[in-house]
């Protein structure tokens, strides 16, 4: 069973049901530099099992600009602590929500970045 991650609670945005992150979380901001936070949900249907996994960015080329990437849980509705990884245990038929803080550098010139992906390994365990 995979992990789905979508960017809404409700559901409907589909950033990855099949592990691959496919469909890439998108922010834009503006060459002087910026930051943005958004929020993206865990969840899985695997009755019987848990996962646990860290959250983590990686480059994939060039300079390393994975710390652009950073995460913190939910408490209460608000983001708690960012850090450059986030530890999460996902129970079945519930969703995790988890916030992404995206800072970019003052930039020359508009940059289209790709290579900064979130990853994760997720561990199967029997409930």
């Amino acid at each position: 069973m995979a992990i789905n991650v979508y960017e809404d609670v409700g559901k409907t945005q589909v950033i990855s049901t099949d592990g691959s992150m496919s469909n890439p979380l998108d922010t834009t901001h503006p060459i002087a530099g910026s930051t943005q936070i958004k929020p993206i949900y865990f969840e899985h249907t695997d009755i019987g099992f848990r996962y646990e996994f860290t959250l983590s960015c990686q480059d994939t080329s060039g300079s390393d600009e994975s710390s652009w990437i950073q995460f913190a849980p939910d408490v209460d509705g608000v983001a708690g602590t960012f850090a450059n990884t986030l530890d999460i245990n996902l129970l079945a038929n519930t969703v995790v929500k988890v916030y992404v803080r995206v800072t970019s550098t003052v930039q020359v010139d508009a940059v289209n970045k790709q290579d900064l992906k979130i990853s994760f390994t997720p561990r199967k365990y029997a409930v």
